[in-house]
């Protein structure tokens, strides 16, 4: 386990301490740094350098539904101090509050409305599936053809 988090370490170039620490190592299409960790029977596993970050700053991974967010914009950054887990919706959330979405102002506003309206039609359906009978319920659960 040390030589893993020494092998980490090497692979950061730290800078000051409020600063972006960029990932010297090998990285994803999308900029992000992964690390190889070797695993049983020869075989690996690719872990995301922010994750590893994150977890040896004594952070670890609430769910797998939580992906590390960068406060810095900066996808090869594994500063911890610019690191926090968060979900999808959280990250996207952030995205669109730093105005980073690339369609833009108008489509903002359009999957705000879409995903309400989606919302309301399901507490319709919600409320509407609890006046029916166990055989409607099972009928409405039913993917349709």
């Amino acid at each position: 386990m040390l030589k893993d988090i020494e092998r980490f370490w090497s692979k950061v170039d730290k800078r000051g301490e409020d600063e972006c620490w960029p990932w010297a190592g090998a990285k994803s299409g999308a900029g992000y740094g992964s690390i190889r960790q070797s695993a049983r029977r020869g075989k690996y596993k690719h872990l995301m350098a922010t994750h590893v970050a994150l977890h040896l700053d004594g952070r670890k991974r609430p769910s797998k539904a939580h992906v590390a967010m960068h406060s810095c914009d900066n996808p090869p950054c594994v500063n911890p101090k610019h690191l926090s887990w968060g979900t999808n919706l959280d990250n996207s959330l952030d995205m669109v509050s730093k105005d980073r979405d690339r369609g833009g102002p108008k489509r903002i506003v359009r999957r705000q409305k879409e995903a309400k309206a989606m919302a309301a039609a399901a507490e319709e359906m919600d409320a509407a599936a609890t006046n029916l009978g166990p055989t409607m319920k099972r009928r409405l659960k039913r993917p349709s053809a």
